[in-house]
């Protein structure tokens, strides 16, 4: 088995950053981000943090995602095709 981050490894873009966006509250997950990064918060409680400021539904993530495709990063589909092709 092989496991990736998707955010900015798989894909080019932060999930949670567009989805912020696409909601109007941009700047304020991005606070709540860079507060983590700081070392002001722990991880989990900047991503409940976020969480909570967007209560995203189903609904909400599927108009994001319909307005804003996820696009792979550059050779991602290649090193899939690899990896499949070794059976992992």
């Amino acid at each position: 088995a092989v496991c990736f981050d998707v955010d900015s490894t798989v894909i080019d873009e932060e999930g949670i950053d567009v989805l912020a966006e696409h909601l109007g509250k941009g700047q304020q997950v991005s606070e709540l981000t860079l507060a983590a990064m700081e070392g002001g918060m722990k991880f989990q409680e900047a991503l409940a943090a976020r969480l909570n400021l967007l209560e995203p539904s189903q609904q909400a993530i599927m108009e994001c995602l319909e307005a804003h495709p996820l696009k792979l990063t550059s050779g991602m589909a290649d090193l899939v095709q690899v990896l499949a092709d070794q059976g992992k």
